[in-house]
């Protein structure tokens, strides 16, 4: 399998574009991937830097949903939607920008169960 870390480089500005900074979360995520698995290719690298890609497009309606819970972000159906959007938004960001699709669902179905 051909190791493309350009695409890793795109992910990478674009999910510190989102957040408007770089993240420590995002680069101590892929570090411990990188130790307890370090041959970790970079589609699962990728997964590990965007798992939470969704937080920097909280909408308003996702908050209310969170304020009205008593488990707060810990709610179930928050944690679903988090998950779900985070992995649609990285598949389509890959896609558009060259991924094969079987390496963008990868990437889709590990943020899709982070939690």
């Amino acid at each position: 399998m051909e190791i493309n870390m350009d695409i890793y480089q795109k992910v990478v500005e674009y999910v510190d574009q989102s957040f408007g900074k770089k993240s420590e979360h995002f680069e101590r995520t892929v570090y411990w991937l990188l130790q307890l698995k370090p041959d970790a290719d970079v589609y699962f690298q990728i997964a590990a830097y965007a798992h939470d890609i969704q937080r920097a497009f909280v909408f308003k309606e996702t908050l209310e949903m969170v304020e009205k819970s008593d488990s707060g972000f810990k709610d179930p159906e928050f944690l679903k939607s988090h998950q779900e959007d985070g992995a649609e938004r990285m598949y389509d960001f890959l896609v558009k920008n060259g991924c094969d699709e079987s390496n963008a669902k990868r990437v889709y179905h590990l943020i899709s169960k982070h939690e």
